[in-house]
């Protein structure tokens, strides 16, 4: 008899658990499920990492874009440290969208027997 595991949505326990349960758990039936939750944490990961590295590239720009324009040398460092600044902050959502196409591009499915 083949038997098909689904996921089923139940409310939290007051003492943590999560938002849903794997009923049995997924990773230990099928041997291709731990292979696959340990990528997409890992991607995940990455993902959390570059959005923390976003925002401290945006705050960059905002700090250069505060720096003083008074003499010519100001406006020559604001200049050159607002480049920087924005150089960062348009690679970071490249790498962003890198890792999003990545993980488009994997193939998320299990074979279930």
């Amino acid at each position: 008899m083949r038997r098909l595991w689904r996921v089923h949505w139940v409310r939290p326990r007051q003492h943590g658990g999560g938002a849903h349960a794997l009923s049995p758990r997924l990773e230990d039936v099928h041997p291709q499920a731990k292979a696959l939750l340990r990528e997409v944490r890992h991607s995940a990961s990455e993902l959390q990492t570059l959005t923390q590295t976003d925002a401290q590239a945006y705050a960059s720009v905002s700090r250069a874009m505060k720096m003083a324009k008074e003499t010519e040398e100001e406006k020559q460092a604001r200049t050159e440290q607002l480049q920087k600044a924005m150089k960062w902050a348009t690679e970071v959502p490249m790498q962003v969208a890198r890792g999003a196409e990545k993980v488009a591009q994997r193939p998320w499915r299990l074979r279930i027997r």
